[in-house]
């Protein structure tokens, strides 16, 4: 599948040729990613300043928006075809959003509110949770 990302740590972001995700295992669901963020926060991952669980070759991204395309065991709360938003840290597949597809924890996602395209919702997690924690 296509992606942008590192093909090791602390190399400029590139476009890539990665291998298809895994089968979601229990609690996971796999993503086909419409829309990605994009923020600060990425360079972390580039230089290996934040440990999100990536393993170049890899995509990016740890905030995006797609639709459902497979659900692991135990997970009820999506099924195929349903739309999402999600950010993820520690990313389970060792890559992230700036893919075609993701694999992510089931309980890191959200619906995506019905009207709000893919690009709104993929900018919504990190901020989302960044206004939470200023008001907690």
């Amino acid at each position: 599948m296509k992606a942008c990302g590192v093909s090791r740590a602390e190399t400029e972001v590139a476009l890539l040729e990665l291998p298809e995700p895994s089968s979601p295992e229990p609690g996971q669901i796999l993503v086909a990613v419409e829309a990605a963020g994009v923020g600060p926060w990425d360079e972390l991952e580039i230089d290996a300043r934040w440990d999100v669980g990536l393993r170049p070759p890899a995509a990016l991204g740890v905030e995006g928006a797609g639709k459902v395309l497979a659900v692991g065991a135990g997970v009820t709360q999506f099924a195929v075809g349903d739309r999402v938003l999600a950010h993820e840290a520690p990313l389970p597949g060792g890559s992230g959003f700036w893919a075609e597809r993701v694999l992510i924890n089931a309980d890191h996602a959200a619906p995506c509110p019905p009207g709000l395209d893919a690009a709104h919702a993929a900018a919504l997690p990190v901020n989302g949770l960044t206004a939470l924690q200023a008001l907690e």
